[in-house]
């Protein structure tokens, strides 16, 4: 019995083992179709106890690293373009352990520095066009109060010769409405009786 519970725990660690060369080659033809999701999902069921481990978890990291390049190259792409959202997009999926995370973490902080600036210049046009209305309308204002100044002194001085004129001009137009009038018929009332 002893002898089979020996023999039995070898033939598990041979099968662990046996298991473990198979998922690394099928791993590798993963990742040569350029299959990284199947080749990660191969590598992530192999336990620290068999003696190709390191060999799948360098295969691990190399698989890693080549996505992390992939996500790099489409957020640059991306950012080429100016589509902020997208190289965020592309950014997000690069771990901050792999090759490319410093590559990363530069393009994403000048794009942060680019947006920054886009938004400062945005608020700075916004704030001057709602300055030059404001200095609009105080002008506007103050041209207003200054023609009614004008015209009220205008009044003051003119005004009362304009008026004069006025009812003298009216006072001619009766006048003369008056004096081109005919004269009335006379009318003999003594005659006309019934």
């Amino acid at each position: 019995f002893m002898r089979g519970q020996n023999l039995a725990i070898q033939v598990f660690q041979d099968k662990m083992e046996n298991e473990c060369m198979t998922l690394v080659a099928n791993a590798k033809a993963a990742k040569a179709k350029d299959n990284y999701e199947l080749a990660a999902t191969y590598l992530a069921s192999i336990l620290p106890d068999v003696s190709c481990y390191t060999d799948a978890q360098k295969l691990l990291k190399e698989i890693e690293d080549h996505r992390c390049a992939i996500s790099l190259g489409k957020a640059k792409g991306a950012w080429s373009n100016m589509n902020a959202v997208g190289a965020a997009k592309y950014l997000s999926e690069i771990s901050t352990d792999s090759n490319c995370a410093k590559d990363a973490e530069s393009l994403n902080n000048e794009i942060r520095k680019k947006l920054k600036e886009d938004a400062d210049k945005e608020w700075a046009l916004a704030y001057e066009k709602y300055n030059r209305e404001q200095v609009m309308k105080e002008k506007n204002q103050e041209h207003g109060m200054d023609m009614d100044h004008r015209n009220m002194d205008y009044k003051e001085n003119q005004g009362f010769e304009l008026e004069k004129r006025s009812i003298d001009a009216a006072r001619a137009i009766g006048v003369a409405f008056g004096e081109n009038q005919p004269p009335p018929a006379e009318i003999n009332w003594i005659d006309n009786r019934y």
